[in-house]
């Protein structure tokens, strides 16, 4: 469990039991809305069930002190110090045993596991993320540090600087992407080449920082848009980003996907301007903070080089 800052600030508990969006009984309970649901927790968490890595990430950046159990998954490097810790079943398959055993005080749920939101209920106060449905990349993340702060009791302020530091660098990056007219692609690989473009799960490269798209006709899907070799050198993009999912499957480094002499016409390939994207980060801890500082970086030194 991470060490960091105590938690200083004290909110009014209510004086009877409560539950609000959840089934289970809370003693010494106040009430946290999130996503229009009021949820009714105990004023002192100290252990939570915590299914989301970008959720985990906030709360290590907030340098939240509670018992932390997670999913036996990947973990990016900068979280690294939680592999010891407890875990309960897999990111699409939790363990309700397990999470009974542990007894948390909260559960964090997301999207792959919503269909465990009303018998975790029953457990403690449970909590499905939005998974960033309702809205672009960076206000998914500050829709989850306002969660944190409003969970673990961390100070406004504390919130306010966060956003603050994000926005700056954001402008930063805009101002760096807005003097180029290069074209990009997003890719993920898979064995298979599949484009993303504006409003995808990646869709904070064009959306939110302003690279310019390769393909503005690409439909927005959560397993993106087959594309075959013929289609991307008639495409020929500018730039191209790489998410290689078979780095976070197999754990192994990524390879040249693009060694083949096919690619040697390549806008993107005879420039030097294919950039493999840290795949952890970008495929399975979206909404993190710091997963996102990573990624504005990434976009920012691909064009500062």
């Amino acid at each position: 469990m991470k060490k960091g800052i105590l938690l200083t600030s004290v909110l009014l508990a209510s004086t009877a039991l409560a539950s609000c969006g959840n089934d289970k009984k809370v003693e010494d309970a106040r009430n946290v809305t999130y996503n229009g649901t009021t949820y009714s927790v105990t004023n002192n968490i100290k252990k939570a069930v915590v299914m989301d890595l970008g959720f985990l990430d906030i709360m290590d950046e907030l340098n939240i002190e509670v018992d932390v159990a997670i999913p036996d998954s990947t973990l990016p490097s900068y979280l690294s110090e939680y592999s010891g810790n407890t875990t309960v079943g897999g990111l699409k398959t939790p363990n309700e045993e397990a999470i009974v055993t542990f007894e948390p005080d909260v559960i964090i749920l997301s999207g792959r596991q919503s269909t465990y939101v009303e018998s975790f209920s029953k457990i403690a106060p449970t909590i499905l993320l939005s998974q960033g449905t309702e809205e672009d990349a960076v206000e998914y993340v500050y829709k989850n540090l306002e969660l944190a702060t409003d969970l673990f009791n961390i100070d406004d302020n504390i919130l306010k600087s966060k956003k603050e530091t994000v926005e700056a660098e954001i402008s930063k990056t805009k101002a760096l992407t807005s003097t180029s007219n290069d074209k990009a692609l997003i890719l993920l690989y898979n064995n298979s080449f599949s484009a993303y473009g504006a409003g995808s799960r990646f869709g904070i490269i064009h959306d939110v920082l302003g690279v310019l798209e390769a393909d503005e006709t690409i439909d927005v899907s959560t397993h993106g848009q087959q594309i075959s070799n013929e289609q991307l050198l008639k495409l020929n993009p500018d730039r191209i980003y790489v998410v290689d999912r078979t780095v976070v499957v197999a754990g192994e480094e990524s390879s040249d996907l693009f060694a083949n002499s096919i690619y040697d016409n390549l806008n993107a390939k005879k420039n030097n301007k294919i950039t493999y994207l840290d795949p952890v980060v970008w495929y399975t801890v979206s909404g993190g903070y710091q997963a996102l500082f990573t990624q504005i970086t990434e976009i920012y030194n691909s064009y500062n080089k």
